[in-house]
């Protein structure tokens, strides 16, 4: 029984590089998934140091040990091209997350951004409601991942420095009025087309921030040669389970749900809800990687009044203007903050 609740709590987590402005009960979920990087005893290895930042350093075992359950997924990849490509890619993508938390961890204590024990017990409180597990089941669930109470509690006091240093210095900054809400109900009155879902899948080749040119384009045409084998006779989902980087969706086989339009990027969305049901789109750069989408299904649906579209679409700008902040917010601290790659992870 304890397992399989053990599988709840981890699943709920972000996914590799997300950053703060997520709702805070997915962030006090993910702790679990995430405590491996803090103290888990009385010692730790000191066998590397990855990455300096600030006057803070992350070694090579919390790398790894945050990476571990994603690094056991990829195992299970037969090509070991891929495979070690797919390990690589995780690796970065953990060391990268633990960066930019430590970043928001610093900032918050120079902003004196402080959570306090009772908000830490309350915050374990809300998990073990929200996962109907007891104190005593709670603290075995921890145990079976090779966790701590003390190193979870250490985890999720980070994070919600992190979610705290967010809201408190990067939303300021953001402002959607008005008229940004009505251009873009516009926009999606100009889009409409008739359809207004599509059930989507996708597969994502993530392309490293420091990827060279002829790197970049390797990956545009792995992205190609998938999109052209998911045309002929086989199947898309198992291909995405197989090659994608996404690992939120990856095990569905790519599945994203059903989308509404308006709430992809304006570039994706002419394109993709143009598709017709079962056909593959053309690769499509994304900020962390190349896309191919499949529709599975098309809805058609009329377009709601302003009134009752105006709240969702003011969410979505702000979320995605939080999201644009933040990463400014982030490359500004990299950029005032010594941060230095050491060791490969």
């Amino acid at each position: 029984m304890t397992s399989r609740r053990v599988q709840r709590l981890m699943i709920h987590g972000p996914r590799i590089g997300a950053l703060p402005g997520a709702l805070a009960a997915l962030l006090l979920v993910s702790a679990i998934s995430h405590s491996a990087s803090a103290d888990t005893g009385n010692t730790k290895l000191i066998d590397g140091v990855t990455a300096v930042v600030g006057d803070s350093v992350i070694l090579h075992s919390e790398v790894m040990m945050r990476a571990g359950p994603m690094l056991a997924d990829a195992q299970g990849i037969s090509d070991p091209q891929e495979r070690e490509r797919r390990k690589t890619v995780v690796k970065e993508h953990v060391l990268d997350e633990m960066i930019q938390e430590e970043l928001l961890v610093q900032a918050a204590a120079q902003a004196n951004v402080e959570v306090s024990d009772h908000e830490i017990d309350r915050a374990v409180q809300e998990v073990m409601e929200q996962n109907d597990l007891s104190e005593e089941e709670f603290e075995e669930a921890l145990g079976m991942q090779g966790y701590t109470m003390r190193a979870y509690r250490h985890d999720l006091e980070r994070q919600m420095l992190r979610m705290r240093a967010a809201e408190m210095i990067v939303r300021p900054r953001v402002n959607v009025s008005e008229e940004d809400v009505r251009d873009r109900y516009e926009e999606m009155q100009h889009q409409q087309g008739g359809i207004g879902r599509v059930r989507l899948s996708h597969i994502m080749l993530e392309v490293p921030a420091d990827a060279s040119d002829e790197e970049a384009a390797a990956v545009r045409q792995r992205a190609a040669e998938l999109a052209e084998r998911a045309r002929g006779d086989e199947a898309f989902a198992e291909l995405a389970e197989e090659y994608s980087d996404d690992i939120a969706s990856r095990a569905d086989g790519g599945s994203l749900g059903w989308v509404e339009r308006g709430s992809l990027a304006t570039a994706w969305e002419d394109r993709v809800f143009a598709l017709e049901e079962g056909e593959v789109s053309e690769p499509m750069e994304g900020p962390n990687g190349i896309h191919v989408f499949h529709v599975q299904e098309r809805e058609e649906q009329a377009m709601p009044a302003y009134e009752e579209q105006a709240d969702s679409i003011r969410e979505e700008l702000y979320r995605a203007e939080m999201e644009r902040e933040t990463e400014r917010f982030l490359d500004d601290l990299r950029d005032r903050v010594h941060v230095e790659i050491r060791l490969e992870s």
